[in-house]
């Protein structure tokens, strides 16, 4: 039992070396950065002591057996057995097939250690970078009362322990679990007079009990996780470095190894902080300027490191062929000096994690996180070596200032950098990226990729197997590839390059995950299946899966999200199994957690009787048979229609002679009592859905089930369910983790949404709405048309009729004379608004009024003769039998559930600041102003006039109105999109025009709002919707202004913009701060306001009015009759009690 410290490492070196020099020595290695930079420190040592070995490379432990078999067992010339990077948790004495003279050797930085390799055996030696020594002391003494109790124990235990209440001394059939067999070590004498010592003195009872305890111990050490010690290429530098024979290049390696276990999470911030002191003493001595003082060199603290990249006091001479270190911090955004500096930031995990590149308004953010660093768009986007020098200067300092206003609070940490001369700087997370990617990149996926690896042919001397005729594993030409590119400044450059695409894959598939919400929120953990896509060939390699969940683990944990695990799992089409890694999330980044997945992992499936292979040295991977993810489960299938779509299962059909089961589904309030009416309900009902599940089709590898639109039965099939509130049954399925083919917001229909079922199956939503509707009925523009030429009699499809309104006349607008028969949300012209009215009652809800009632809205302050006009008109020529006339902000608040606040309401006329309080809104606090949507759609077609665009028609206006739909926003920082939309493209978005030319549209988008905050744009004298909101609510009593600032409420159209809702609260907090505050910032946090945008804020009046209508329509005494007009005539407009406007 031997475990060196490395006050010992030469004692073990030279033990390497004697064994070597009588027979072979292998070097097994596996196949990571780290202990690839290991290898080659210690090759390096064995080639100047002419040390002949073999490097044997290994990716899992059934490489390790196939070894074993062809290089070990029988090998009478074997002498000394190295591991680097594996091995330390395999009970090697039990695995390998060694014969006496046989010494092992292991360097390994997986935890925890295999407890028979430290304590159980004099033929392992285990280099301890302190673990053990610290920290396994009680469970040395737990190990050695367990394996060194004497024979006459363990019989007595077997008689007075009840049968089965113990397991066996080493446990189950798990290298996690004590040992595979259980088998004891004889031969040492020492052990004989343990076994005495420790059974004398003692009842059988409390031998019982003391093994017991230490069987707890051990089965604890096992059971509590992965994780990683020491570096392994760090440990063998520690050897270098005893026998005095390191150099620059040797500790390049150990800067590499080290800084790939921090890259790839497996220590924390501290531990890395912690070495990297000693690795920058040791730059220091290897790379000092010769008119440096020793005393400079040699005494150092991690405090006196330099604090900026640009300081050129520690950076050493550099001529075209001298290859430096010098310290530098380095970026959280990978590859940046060998890609652009957009790129870069862009495609990197913590910076797409902390923005949320996946929205819109991620990217957005990014854009203006570079402007308001003073760098252009078109600079960023240049390679970072031929960007401007004074910006590379001032990159530091600009993201210093900047980048904490986005969340980037670290984006910098500490590193070194490799000086090639004049050739190029490689930083040390460079070389891990580089070859990393050369490690984990199948060459199918290079080709996907289209990018060229001159990859090294395996040579004779150093493939594992003798046996040349066998094909070899694309991963060994990959692990020689990068071996090679240690040395090699080409090699790993064109690494790099590859590194570049991979991350680009990985990216691109988090972000399909994330938005299309395949990612599914269970219990204790986070799961998600990559079943297909063109980047599935990328994910089957176990390191490539793992970068892509540890992108999803710090993607939930900047969105708050619950800090759980996450399983990920690709399908390996070729293995017909599933490659599945489990990663651990932490709550800040520099944290690391162990990783108890292995455990898990294997309890479950062997729980389940799954098919699984778990042989990598990871063990939270594991791969799993296809069958495990069955393509048809029906219990998941009817939990999904039932619990999720809410049908209810009617009945099921099992037949027999087909081998089927048919599952009827539909939405029914109640079933009939008896099988035999259910079966005739399920044949004889509209609309039923049936689901078929074919026995034993699980056990099909082939199987593939259609899902609506791939391979197999590629098309349109799908099931369309109408539903009421759409956006409600969207986000009640964004909540439940269902997953999205299509959302509401993407492309270009926004009124349908698509889900999957559990088999992939697409479920398509559509919309379905009179009083108590969630949703209006119809909806369509206040307009009225007649056709410019008489003469026409039809435009393409559609007949030419001389009256043409609403939706109809928006289909023919280029023929039409356009006429708007309200202004400012109030009727100007009642001759045209009765053709609106004539197509609202007899085209679109084809109602009789004669049988109806009818609740109208209006703006605040609407004169009282168009009142008195609109509602002799409804009696008088329509014949309605009740009218009700309702405020239009009160109704929005109905629609919020509240009676207290105050409401932007801004449609296509004109924008309303109406307070209400307890349901009242008072008249002299309203304000009104006459700027809404159909300004901004003018001073759009002014804007795009400049641009060189004419919309000179009455037709125009309505082609103007759909861009601005679809492309306008709100600036929230005016000077920085002004910047972006003169300095750079990123603002602008091409359109189609009705007749097919295409125009850009650029500054406009954000210009043209900008006439709500600033009506002097538009030749408006009056205050800006926020300064009016602020002032309307400083007018109120001081006891309320509380509640309304609490209770802002946005509702109409023009309040849909993009940004507004940020943009208002930020100027009214302005307002406040220099008003009432007098710039006093520190008491502006007292200051609680909240601006509700409801996503249906464009339909908040009529969900208000709906509400309300429900309420009234057995109610006659709150409507205006048709007795109470023919008797009172417009007094009875009284009863409304709305205040009478001028």
């Amino acid at each position: 039992m031997v475990q060196l410290s490395y006050e010992r490492a030469e004692d073990l070196y030279d033990s390497i070396r004697q064994r070597s020099l009588k027979g072979e020595c292998l070097l097994f290695v596996s196949a990571d950065v780290d202990s690839l930079c290991a290898c080659r420190i210690l090759q390096t040592l064995l080639k100047a002591d002419f040390v002949a070995h073999k490097i044997v490379p290994l990716s899992s432990y059934a490489d390790l057996d196939d070894a074993d078999s062809s290089l070990i067992r029988g090998n009478d010339q074997l002498r000394c057995i190295i591991f680097l990077g594996c091995g330390g948790m395999l009970d090697l004495m039990e695995t390998l097939s060694l014969q006496e003279d046989v010494m092992v050797y292991v360097i390994d930085s997986r935890r925890p250690l295999h407890l028979h390799n430290i304590f159980g055996t004099a033929q392992v030696i285990v280099l301890d970078d302190g673990h053990i020594e610290a920290d396994l002391s009680e469970v040395k003494t737990a190990f050695r009362g367990i394996e060194f109790a004497s024979d006459t124990e363990s019989e007595e235990e077997e008689v007075l322990e009840d049968e089965g209440s113990e397991d066996d001394t080493h446990g189950e059939d798990n290298e996690d679990v004590i040992t595979p067999d259980g088998k004891r070590r004889s031969g040492e004498h020492e052990r004989a007079e343990k076994r005495q010592k420790v059974a004398s003195g003692m009842s059988a009872k409390s031998k019982r009990d003391r093994r017991r305890e230490f069987r707890h111990v051990i089965a604890e050490y096992y059971v509590s996780g992965t994780w990683f010690g020491t570096s392994v290429a760090l440990q063998c530098y520690m050897i270098a470095n005893e026998l005095a024979r390191t150099t620059n290049d040797l500790l390049w390696l150990a800067i590499v190894g080290l800084t790939s276990q921090f890259i790839d999470e497996s220590i924390d911030s501290e531990k890395y902080t912690t070495h990297l002191q000693m690795l920058y003493d040791e730059v220091r001595r290897f790379n000092i300027e010769p008119n440096q003082t020793s005393s400079r060199s040699q005494s150092s603290t991690f405090l006196s490191f330099p604090s900026s990249t640009n300081d050129e006091s520690d950076i050493p001479s550099t001529s075209s062929n001298n290859i430096v270190i010098r310290f530098e911090d380095e970026y959280r955004f990978m590859l940046f000096r060998h890609w652009s500096l957009y790129d870069s930031m862009f495609h990197s995990d913590y910076v797409v994690s902390k923005l949320g590149i996946w929205k819109e308004r991620g990217k957005r953010s990014l854009m203006n996180m570079l402007a308001k660093m003073g760098f252009s768009l078109h600079e960023c986007q240049q390679i970072y070596v031929y960007m401007d020098v004074e910006l590379k200067k001032i990159l530091r300092q600009k993201l210093e200032s900047v980048a904490p206003q986005y969340g980037l609070d670290n984006i910098i940490y500490r590193s070194f950098v490799r000086q090639h001369g004049y050739k190029c700087s490689i930083s040390a997370s460079d070389a891990v990226y580089g070859l990393s990617a050369l490690l984990s990149a199948a060459p199918e996926a290079c080709n996907r990729l289209g990018v060229t690896i001159k990859w090294n042919p395996i040579g004779n001397s150093r493939v594992a197997s003798d046996d040349a005729s066998q094909v070899p594993k694309w991963w060994l030409k990959n692990f020689y590839t990068a071996f090679d590119a240690l040395d090699n400044l080409p090699l790993l450059q064109s690494g790099l390059q590859l590194c570049m695409q991979l991350q680009r894959a990985v990216v691109r598939q988090g972000i399909a995950l994330i938005d299309k919400n395949s990612i599914r929120t269970l219990k204790s953990f986070r799961f998600a299946v990559i079943n297909d896509g063109p980047d599935l060939p990328i994910f089957v390699h176990e390191s490539m899966l793992s970068k892509l969940a540890m992108f999803l683990l710090a993607a939930y944990r900047e969105r708050g999200r619950r800090n759980v695990p996450f399983v990920l799992a690709a399908y390996r089409e070729s293995a017909q199994t599933y490659l599945v890694v489990g990663a651990t999330g932490t709550t800040a980044i520099g944290q690391v957690r162990r990783n108890h997945f292995g455990v898990e992992f294997r309890k479950t499936a062997m729980k389940m009787k799954a098919d699984f292979k778990n042989d990598g040295f990871d063990t939270a991977v594991m791969e799993i048979a296809k069958d495990e993810f069955g393509p048809f489960d029906p219990k998941k299938s009817l939990e999904f229609y039932q619990d999720v779509l809410g049908m209810k299962l009617i009945t099921k059909v099992d037949n027999e002679k087909g081998k089927f089961t048919l599952y009827f589904l539909g939405y029914f309030d109640s079933l009939p009592s008896t099988e035999e009416e259910k079966r005739k309900l399920a044949f004889s009902s509209p609309g039923m859905l049936e689901l078929t599940y074919n026995w034993g089709s699980e056990n099909d590898p082939n199987l593939r089930y259609a899902n609506g639109n791939s391979d197999p039965g590629r098309g349109f099939g799908h099931i369309a369910i109408a539903v009421d509130n759409i956006e409600g049954a969207c986000a009640r399925f964004e909540k439940m983790g269902v997953r999205f083919q299509k959302k509401l917001t993407d492309g270009s229909m926004k009124n349908i949404a698509f889900i999957l079922d559990p088999d992939d199956y697409w479920v398509e939503f559509v919309k379905c709405g009179y009083a108590g509707s969630n949703f209006p009925e119809h909806v369509f523009p206040s307009v009225v048309g007649r056709p410019i030429l008489r003469a026409e009699e039809r435009v393409q499809t559609v007949q030419l009729k001389d009256i043409m309104v609403g939706d109809e006349a928006a289909e023919v607008r280029t023929s039409l004379q356009m006429s708007y028969p309200m202004e400012n949300g109030i009727v100007v012209d009642f001759e045209n608004m009765r053709h609106l009215w004539n197509y609202t009652f007899d085209e679109k809800l084809k109602i009789d009024p004669r049988d109806s009632k009818i609740l109208l809205t209006e703006p605040p302050m609407n004169p009282r003769q168009k009142r008195v006009e609109t509602v002799q008109i409804m009696f008088e020529e329509y014949g309605f039998q009740g009218v009700y006339i309702a405020i239009q902000a009160v109704l929005t608040l109905y629609a919020q559930g509240l009676l207290t606040g105050v409401v932007v309401d801004s449609g296509d006329g004109v924008t309303h600041i109406v307070p209400v309080y307890e349901g009242f809104a008072p008249e002299n606090l309203t304000r009104r102003l006459n700027i809404a949507g159909r300004d901004v759609t003018r001073y759009l077609i002014k804007l795009l006039l400049l641009r060189g665009y004419a919309f000179n028609r009455t037709a125009d206006f309505e082609t103007v109105r759909q861009i601005k739909e679809k492309f306008c926003y709100v600036s929230y920082d005016l000077e920085l999109d002004q910047k972006l939309g003169t300095e750079t493209t990123v603002l602008v978005e091409n359109y189609t025009l009705p007749d097919g030319r295409v125009i850009k549209v650029g500054s406009e988008r954000f210009e043209a709002p900008e006439v709500m905050f600033q009506p002097h744009l538009v030749d408006v004298e009056s205050a800006g919707v926020a300064e009016m909101l602020f002032n309307t609510i400083q007018s109120a009593d001081v006891d309320i202004r509380p509640e309304l600032y609490k209770h802002i409420v946005l509702s109409g159209g023009s309040t849909m913009y993009p940004g507004l809702p940020s943009r208002l609260e930020k100027e009214v907090k302005q307002l406040y701060l220099i008003n009432v505050l007098k710039g006093d910032a520190s008491r502006l946090n007292n200051l609680k306001i909240r601006i509700e945008d409801p996503p249906r804020r464009k339909h908040m009046v009529f969900l208000g009015g709906a509400v309300l209508a429900d309420i009234m329509k057995d109610k006659e005494s709150w409507w205006i009759t048709k007795q109470e007009w023919e008797e009172k005539g417009a007094q009875c407009l009284n009863k409304l009690g709305i205040v009478n406007a001028s």
